[in-house]
């Protein structure tokens, strides 16, 4: 953008269609070459920020003023980025409940061979899953560009560890087939309100970092134990 406001919406545009880009190749990487999800992604991780390091080791370039004022912008007395996470939420929620689509990734996350039998185009909806969330995560950067004002190669860097333990802690299975958006947020709000306590009690960074190791560890060993249980249940 580099503060020109005539290069706000183009700077948008090329940013989520990369990011768009980026699922498109999650998902071709992961159909067509039969490569482990966590494989590609995690991989992919190290490339952009291998990338943006490469591209500049410091922040550059600069938002402009009205891009900027968007971030603190309100309405009714309510941040506008809270209506946006709203708006989000509740089109995820409504994806996943009330379409086809959203019954397609249940299935699929729970179950592939049975999902694969039962006629679902898995390719396809792997594609739509890894670039709806390819082009959130670049809009998250934007967001991130409001706040801080500058392009920075490390911003949100190690957030993805506090993302995953939010998405386990509130509910959703590493391995596949559960997992609800309320579930989610409730999942950033507890950790949100144990990173909160741990600044107040002066934890340092290692005591916080062992303290979410130890969460995320007990909530995939409890639902583990979960699943476990509800096979021996169903068993006959």
């Amino acid at each position: 953008m580099d503060g020109n406001p005539d290069n706000v919406w183009i700077a948008v545009l090329l940013t989520l269609g990369i990011g768009l880009l980026v699922g498109l190749i999650h998902a071709f990487l992961i159909n067509e070459l039969n490569l482990s999800p966590f494989v590609v992604t995690f991989a992919s991780l190290f490339i952009l920020q291998g990338i943006s390091l490469t591209i500049t080791t410091k922040p550059i370039g600069r938002a402009s003023r009205d891009f900027l004022m968007l971030y603190s912008q309100k309405f009714l007395g309510v941040p506008i980025i809270v209506y946006y996470f709203i708006f989000i939420t509740l089109l995820i929620m409504f994806l996943l409940r009330k379409t086809v689509f959203g019954k397609h990734i249940y299935a699929i996350g729970g179950n592939l061979s049975v999902a694969e039998l039962s006629g679902i185009q898995i390719k396809k909806v792997r594609y739509g899953v890894y670039s709806l969330c390819s082009v959130l995560a670049a809009s998250t950067g934007l967001l991130w560009l409001m706040r801080m004002g500058v392009g920075d190669p490390v911003i949100g860097k190690e957030l993805e560890l506090n993302a995953i333990i939010a998405v386990v802690i509130g509910g959703t299975s590493l391995f596949g087939g559960r997992g609800t958006v309320t579930g989610v947020i409730g999942g950033i709000l507890l950790l949100t309100f144990t990173d909160n306590l741990l600044v107040v009690l002066g934890a340092s960074q290692f005591i916080s970092g062992l303290v979410k190791g130890i969460i995320f560890v007990a909530a995939v060993a409890l639902y583990k134990q979960e699943d476990r249980s509800r096979g021996a249940h169903s068993g006959p």
